[in-house]
């Protein structure tokens, strides 16, 4: 971040005084003016803004209520994803969309983990993980599309699953498999 002055292909400076700053990695020039304080108190501006972690304005992330960012990452998934895959994101945003409902940058971790300890109750912890793991990659993906400044969802951890069932070959499954493979 930084105030400078342009420098004409001819050598010359410019009048004008300009800033340098960045947001969420994005670097940003903006013209000024021909004062050199002002341009230095708006630099200011901006990076106390920045440490606060308030909206620059310009900057702002999109409202978006949830259940609309949620139609929007089925269409994403319809487009991008296998159709079980999607048929399965179907089925959990369907639950998803019962429990949360409001502006998706209301959504915090504490409410998620409530939803985790209901649905535990009542289902497999496969399929709240399921849900959790769309609901994750939702907020990934509203951060990509500018409606979050950041996935509050990180910090939430997946439920324990048990093993997967362990089977054992049979006694004529292992002779054809023994069968099948070539001898050194």
């Amino acid at each position: 971040m930084g105030i400078f002055r342009r420098r004409y292909k001819d050598g010359r400076l410019s009048t004008d005084w300009y800033i340098n700053y960045r947001i969420h990695g994005k670097q940003y020039k903006r013209k000024i003016g021909p004062n050199k304080k002002l341009a230095e108190q708006v630099l200011h501006d901006i990076e106390l803004k920045q440490a606060k972690g308030e909206s620059l304005g310009i900057h702002e992330t999109k409202k978006i209520l949830f259940a609309e960012a949620l139609a929007e990452y089925l269409e994403w998934a319809r487009i991008n994803k296998s159709n079980n895959t999607y048929a399965l994101n179907r089925f959990c945003a369907d639950r998803l969309r019962e429990a949360f409902t409001g502006h998706l940058s209301g959504l915090t971790a504490k409410q998620v983990e409530e939803y985790k300890i209901k649905r535990r109750e009542t289902v497999s912890p496969a399929t709240a993980t399921r849900e959790l793991a769309l609901l994750k990659h939702l907020c990934t993906k509203a951060v990509e599309w500018g409606y979050l400044k950041a996935n509050p969802l990180q910090s939430v951890k997946f439920l324990k699953e048990p093993p997967g069932r362990l089977r054992y070959l049979t006694r004529e499954e292992m002779d054809a498999l023994l069968a099948a493979c070539p001898h050194i």
